[in-house]
C-alpha cells in the first residue's frame, strides 16, 4: 500500500488469545537468515466455522511459490481442525485490495469473495475537543470492576447483526478487551441514559497512533447523535494522550452508516480488503517452497 502498516499490536494480541498455540498455528519464511513470509491459521473452538488465516509475502520473494505454499499449509490446519471437531471448518482470509496475485491465487484455488472493508483514518492536531452527550445522557469512563458485563452486553446486543467474528461468551469477551496486552480502560466510554447503558466505545493506543476497536449503540438509541458525541470523546481523549493519527477498520456493508458517519467526522479510505473463505475440504497442504 506503499507505507510501512502498524501492525505489530494487532498480531500481538492475536497471538496472545488463549486457544493460540505458536508453534502449530504460526509459519516463517526465510530465506538465507531474512524473513521471507509470515503466515498464521488461528481457530477458536468455541466458534467453530471458520478459521482465521493471514499470510503475506515480502515483495522481492513474490513469484517464487511461497504464498501458494503457505495457502496449502493453512488449508491442511483447517481439515485437520475439522476431522477433530466433527465437522467441516472452512478457511477464511483477507488480502489487500490492491494485490491482485493474490486475489488471483485465491480464486484459482477455489475461494470465493464474501466481504469486503475499508481500513479508515484521520491525522490529528492535538486540540480536537469533544462535544456534550445529547440531552439527558452521560458519558462515563469504564469502571474495573463495574463495567465489564455491561461492555459485554452491549457488544453482544450492538453488533448481533454484523458480520464477521465476534467473540461470544463473556470469557472469550475477556480475553480481547481487558486481558489483552493493549487494553487501556481510560478509553472506554460508556454511554447511559439514567441507569440504562445505550452505547460505548472503546480505544487503544498502538505504534501508528490510535485506533478505535468498537463502536456501538443499541438500536433503539441510534440517528440521536449518540454515536457522533461518542467518537469526538475518544478522538479528543486519544488527542490528548499524544495521538497525532486515529484509525479503525470497517464493515463496508454495515447496514448501521457507520462509514457515512466516520467520513462526517472527517476520516477517509485508506485501503480497502477484500475477504475470501476458502472450500472446506483439500489434500492435506504441505508447506515445502523451492526458490532459485
Amino acid at each position: 500500500v506503499g507505507e510501512v502498516e502498524p501492525r505489530r499490536e494487532f498480531l500481538q494480541e492475536i497471538w496472545a488469545l488463549p486457544f493460540v498455540d505458536m508453534p502449530h498455528d504460526t509459519r516463517l519464511v526465510e530465506h538465507e537468515g531474512t524473513a521471507a513470509a509470515y503466515a498464521h491459521a488461528v481457530w477458536d473452538p468455541s466458534e467453530g466455522g471458520h478459521q482465521f488465516g493471514l499470510g503475506r509475502v515480502i515483495p522481492g520473494h513474490r513469484g517464487r511459490g511461497i504464498g501458494t505454499a503457505l495457502l496449502a499449509w493453512m488449508e491442511g490446519g483447517a481439515i485437520l481442525r475439522g476431522r477433530r471437531d466433527e465437522a467441516p471448518i472452512i478457511p477464511r482470509t483477507s488480502i489487500v485490495s490492491l494485490d491482485g496475485s493474490a486475489a488471483a491465487l485465491l480464486r484459482g484455488r477455489g475461494y470465493r469473495l464474501v466481504r469486503s472493508g475499508v481500513d479508515m483514518g484521520m491525522a490529528l492536531r492535538g486540540d480536537e475537543l469533544a462535544i456534550p452527550p445529547p440531552e439527558g445522557i452521560r458519558f462515563d469512563q469504564f469502571i474495573t470492576g463495574r463495567d465489564e458485563h455491561t461492555a459485554f452486553t452491549l457488544h453482544r446486543e450492538t453488533f448481533a447483526d454484523h458480520w464477521g467474528r465476534f467473540p461470544t461468551t463473556m470469557e472469550a469477551f475477556a480475553q480481547e478487551w481487558w486481558e489483552a496486552p493493549t487494553w487501556d480502560a481510560e478509553l472506554v466510554v460508556v454511554a447511559r441514559r439514567d441507569a440504562e447503558p445505550i452505547g460505548f466505545v472503546a480505544s487503544i493506543i498502538v505504534s501508528g497512533g490510535g485506533y478505535i476497536t468498537s463502536l456501538g449503540v443499541r438500536e433503539p438509541w441510534r440517528g440521536r447523535g449518540v454515536a457522533t458525541a461518542l467518537m469526538r470523546r475518544t478522538i479528543a481523549d486519544l488527542a490528548a494522550r499524544g495521538c497525532r493519527d486515529v484509525f479503525l477498520s470497517a464493515d463496508e456493508g454495515n447496514a448501521t452508516g457507520a462509514t457515512a458517519l466516520y467520513t462526517s467526522l472527517g476520516m477517509t479510505i485508506r485501503r480497502r480488503t477484500l475477504v475470501y473463505d476458502g472450500p472446506a475440504e483439500r489434500g492435506p497442504g504441505t508447506l515445502s517452497v523451492t526458490t532459485p
